[in-house]
Parts: structure tokens; C-alpha cells; sequence
């Protein structure tokens, strides 16, 4: 099985640190976080590795070059301007011949890469979404409301809700529906295949699960998670 971890983008949100490193390069403990992501596709035995790059793509191959430091085997995909979640995978076209797995950049999880592609392969799904159950409590009484008259109040309700993870397993045949370098995110692809009557499955996953450290906030939370130094969390 072949991976593709998408690192292109700049994390505007987590400036001034991406200012000197991209999000995928910056510090989790001891270890950027995209050491953690190849360190544990590695021990599922998944080491042909696609790196999508963009924002300070030289900082990558200067640090991973081809990969072998790793123990895994890295193929650059370079694009020429954001492209998105999706649009970096077009150049995958002719590359592969098998569902492959994909995951951010910016996602660390215990995910057993093996189970999903097992459950793809069964489905015969053309994507699979891996996703988890989440609560979101509102801190405000929620209203039903019918004509200014008002029918229910609900307080502080904790929505339930199923969201994506920012991994999945991709059938190469469905890299024909994106466009050639242009912005196109994961939700186009998606909506593309099913109005093409494609198969889309979800695969919920309730494990560890890091995910879009895009904030300040979000990567002091991590930090803390991994033991990160009081420098970087300030």
C-alpha cells in the first residue's frame, strides 16, 4: 500500500511560527509532528510515501530527503500553487494502480491503516471516509422557532455529530473527476464520485486523534498532549 501525506499548506493560523517552519515541521515533544505521521505508517509496514509540498518545500527535502533516514521511501509531489485538500492527488494519475491511504498533515492518530483498507477492499468503495463521533456542547439555550412563536427551548444542548478525520482510502480511478492544478478540496471529490454514483462508505474510528493543530491554542493543547517544552507553549 502506497500513502500520500498532504504537507503543502502554509498554517497561516499558527503564525509566527510558520513564518520559519511549515505546520507539518513544527514540534510535537521531541519530534515534528510529521515524524510521528511516517513513524507510525512505517509500523504498519505502509513505506512508499508520496509528499505533497508546496510552502517551504525545500525545508522537507533538506530534512527527509528520500526518506531512507525514516526507514520509508519518499516521493515528492510538488505543487505550484495551493491546491487544496484533493487537487495535489492528480498528480498521482499513472503513478499508482491500487487504493492508497491519505492523510493531513497535520493528523496524528493510532488509526490500523490495514483495517481500513480491509474494509475498502470489502465495500468495494471508490472512497472511504474515516470519521468519528463527536459532542459540541452550546452554551446558550437553543429556540424552535415557527412564525416568531417560540415552540421549544432546549438548554445548553450537546450536539452529536459525525465529522470527517482527514484520512481516507482513495480508489485511483476516481483522480480522473480533478481538475488539473486547481484549488479542490476533499468535499468536491467526495461530491463528485457520489453524483457520478460512485461509492462513498464511511470507516468510524473512536482512537487517539489529533487533528488540525491550526491554531496557537490548538498547538498548545498538543504540546501539553506530547510534553512539549514551556517555550513552545507560550
Amino acid at each position: 500500500m502506497k500513502a500520500v501525506i498532504l504537507a503543502g499548506g502554509e498554517g497561516k493560523r499558527l503564525r509566527p511560527y510558520t513564518y520559519v517552519l511549515p505546520k507539518p515541521l513544527l514540534p510535537l515533544g521531541e519530534e515534528p509532528i510529521l515524524d510521528r505521521i511516517l513513524e507510525k505508517l512505517r509500523k504498519q509496514g505502509i513505506t512508499d510515501i508520496f509528499l505533497a509540498v508546496n510552502y517551504k518545500e525545500q525545508l522537507f527535502k533538506m530534512i527527509y530527503g528520500d526518506g531512507s533516514e525514516k526507514g520509508v521511501n519518499i516521493t515528492y509531489l510538488k505543487e505550484s500553487k495551493p491546491l487544496g485538500t484533493a487537487g495535489p492527488l492528480k498528480n498521482l494519475e499513472g503513478k499508482v494502480t491500487e487504493s492508497f491511504f491519505v492523510i493531513n498533515g497535520d493528523v496524528i492518530s493510532d488509526l490500523d491503516v490495514r483495517e481500513l483498507e480491509k474494509f475498502h477492499e470489502r465495500t468495494n468503495s471508490d472512497i472511504t471516509v474515516v470519521t468519528r463521533k463527536i459532542k459540541t456542547p452550546i452554551n446558550f439555550g437553543v429556540l424552535d422557532v415557527k412564525e416568531d412563536q417560540i415552540i421549544k427551548w432546549t438548554e445548553k444542548p450537546i450536539i452529536e455529530s459525525e465529522i470527517a478525520t482527514g484520512m481516507y482510502m482513495i480508489n485511483p480511478f476516481v483522480l480522473k473527476y480533478i481538475p488539473y492544478d486547481n484549488f479542490y478540496d476533499m468535499n468536491n471529490l467526495v461530491g463528485e464520485v457520489m453524483k457520478n454514483k460512485g461509492k462513498v462508505f464511511r470507516f468510524e474510528y473512536d482512537g487517539q486523534w489529533i487533528f488540525d493543530v491550526g491554531s496557537r491554542k490548538d498547538y498548545k493543547e498538543a504540546q501539553e498532549f506530547f510534553g512539549g517544552s514551556s517555550e513552545a507553549k507560550k
